[in-house]
C-alpha cells in the first residue's frame, strides 16, 4: 500500500507541474525536457514496481542472528527491533532511554529475546559497557554478532545564524561521532563473525536545504564515513550499507499533528 500510495503522489505531481509548464512555458525545449523526465519518471515506477512484486528470500538462518540496533527509543530504530525480534532475531535495543516509554513499550510488545542496551551515543563509558553486556550475551547464547545497525540520530532545525554552536557541536556528535563510536566500539564482534555495518543516514546528506543545514552537515559526515570505512573493512569480510530515509520522520510528525494526535502516532 505505500508504495502504490507513493506512486499516486508523484503521479498527480508530475501531472501538476506537465499541466503548468505547457499552459505558461510553451517551447520546444520545455516539451522535450518534460518527455525527457517522464521517460525516466515512468522507468523509475515500472522498477519500483517489478522489484516490490519479485519474491523475496528471507535468510534460512536468520533465527540464529543477532543484531544491535542504536536509537531504539522511537522511529525507525524501534520499528526495526520490533520486526527483527518477531522473525526470531536476537535483538539489542540500544535505547537513549533504558527505563523510557519506547523501551517499556519494545519490552511488554516484544519477546524474551529482546534486550534492552542503555546506550547513549555521546558517552564513552555507555558504550564501553554496552560492548561487554553484548559479549557476554552473545556467549551465553552461543552467538556472534550478525549486524550493527547505527540508527541513532538527532535534528534541531533553524537557520544558522539563530542556531547556537553547542546545537551543531551535539548534533554531530550523535549523528556522526556516535557512528564512529558504536562502530570502533563493535568491529571486534563484527570482525569475528564477518559481519555488516549498517548506518542509517539520511537524504539530506546529499540534499542541504533551510532550516536544515546542522543537521545535512552531520549526515554528509556520515556518508563520508561510510564510504572510508566500507573501503577499510574489506579485508576483515566486513560489509558496510548505508540505508538513506527522505525526511520520513519529519513528515510523520508532521501528519500526527495535523490529524490532533500526539506524538506516540510515530512510532
Amino acid at each position: 500500500m505505500y508504495l502504490l500510495d507513493n506512486l499516486m503522489k508523484k503521479t498527480f505531481i508530475f501531472g501538476v507541474l506537465y499541466v503548468l509548464f505547457h499552459v505558461f512555458i510553451e517551447t520546444n525545449f520545455v516539451r522535450n525536457l518534460l518527455v525527457i523526465l517522464a521517460a525516466f519518471y515512468v522507468t523509475g515506477n515500472i522498477f519500483d514496481l517489478v522489484w516490490y512484486f519479485l519474491p523475496k528470500r528471507m535468510l534460512p538462518d536468520i533465527q540464529d542472528k543477532a543484531v544491535l540496533i542504536t536509537g531504539c527509543d522511537t522511529g525507525f530504530g524501534y520499528e526495526f527491533a520490533k520486526k527483527l525480534d518477531s522473525l526470531g532475531v536476537l535483538v539489542f535495543a540500544g535505547c537513549l532511554y533504558s527505563e523510557g516509554d519506547g523501551a517499556k513499550e519494545l519490552k511488554s510488545s516484544c519477546s524474551d529475546k529482546l534486550k534492552i542496551i542503555q546506550l547513549d551515543v555521546t558517552q564513552n563509558e555507555q558504550v564501553e559497557n554496552a560492548v561487554e553486556r553484548v559479549a557476554s550475551i552473545l556467549q551465553e547464547n552461543k552467538k556472534e554478532l550478525w549486524a550493527v545497525v547505527n540508527n541513532a540520530g538527532i535534528a534541531f532545525p533553524g537557520e544558522v545564524e539563530l542556531t547556537p554552536i553547542d546545537v551543531f557541536q551535539k548534533t554531530y556528535d550523535v549523528n556522526t561521532l556516535g557512528q564512529v563510536r558504536v562502530t570502533n566500539a563493535f568491529l571486534s564482534l563484527l570482525k569475528k563473525s564477518k559481519g555488516r555495518l549498517v548506518n542509517v543516514i539520511s537524504a539530506a546528506g546529499y540534499l542541504t536545504g533551510p532550516l536544515l543545514t546542522s543537521y545535512s552537515m552531520s549526515k554528509h559526515a556520515g556518508i563520508s564515513l561510510s564510504n572510508g570505512l566500507r573501503q577499510e573493512l574489506m579485508k576483515w569480510s566486513v560489509s558496510v550499507h548505508t540505508i538513506e530515509p527522505w525526511f520520513y520522520s519529519g513528515l510523520r510528525t508532521l501528519r500526527c499533528r495535523l490529524q490532533g494526535q500526539d506524538l506516540q502516532c510515530m512510532k
